[in-house]
This record gives structure tokens, C-alpha cells and sequence, in this order.
């Protein structure tokens, strides 16, 4: 089962989900995404 949370606008969350290994994220602000992964 894939998990893809939805309204994630805040990076702080982002970042924590994505260390939890969510297979995507649904958001407002995708721009933000790229400066998480770096």
C-alpha cells in the first residue's frame, strides 16, 4: 500500500515525512520539495 499524505504545506512536516519514507507527498507549495531534499 502506497502512503501519499495530503495538504502537507509546512516544511517542517515535509521533511519529517519524507525521513519516514512516505511515497509521496500532495501540497500547495511544491516548490518547497526541492530545498527539502537537498
Amino acid at each position: 500500500m502506497k502512503v501519499i499524505p495530503w495538504t502537507v504545506n509546512e516544511q517542517t512536516r515535509m521533511r519529517e515525512l519524507l525521513t519516514l519514507g512516505v511515497d509521496g507527498i500532495i501540497t500547495d507549495y511544491p516548490n518547497l520539495i526541492p530545498t527539502i531534499q537537498q
